[in-house]
């Protein structure tokens, strides 16, 4: 795992238990190999992330359009959080991604933390990865939410 403090890393160079946040349109190419899935948040970038990603590599693409600034509903992360897994489970790792990098990935990136025991998901994916993470209340909101109906505390 990459750790740098204080800086924005929306190159796919950060993994946190094996999720890669990224900003559209960079993609770790050079870890293509080890990509097992990719998660695209953004409403409006659909046919341009499938023309890089999904149809010249192949990689099994998850798409959960959220608008800008917005959160996914309940059941829209429990299918980001299974398809997160199952790839994880097979030690493939998964590039969630939106355009800017900040609340929407920084959202299912803290989700996917809190999951994975950190107790404090939020201060922690702003610490690895960048400190404008999760971007609006709602979003914060929403990562303590869905972890306590998951009863992760």
């Amino acid at each position: 795992m990459v750790i740098i403090m204080g800086k924005c890393r929306h190159n796919g160079e950060v993994s946190i238990f094996g999720v890669r946040p990224a900003s559209f349109p960079y993609f770790p190419f050079h870890l293509k190999d080890k990509i097992g899935g990719f998660v695209i948040l953004d409403e409006l970038w659909l046919m341009r992330w499938c023309e890089i990603i999904e149809y010249p590599m192949r990689i099994p693409t998850l798409y959960v359009p959220i608008e800008d600034y917005g959160i996914p509903t309940v059941e829209d992360m429990d299918l980001i959080v299974d398809f997160i897994k199952y790839h994880v489970s097979k030690e493939r790792e998964v590039v969630v991604s939106c355009i800017g990098g900040h609340g929407r990935t920084g959202t299912v990136l803290a989700v996917w933390t809190g999951l994975n025991g950190v107790e404090n998901p939020i201060e922690y994916v702003r610490e690895r990865y960048c400190e404008c993470a999760v971007e609006t209340q709602e979003q914060e909101e929403f990562v303590e939410y869905y972890l306590s109906i998951r009863n992760i505390s």
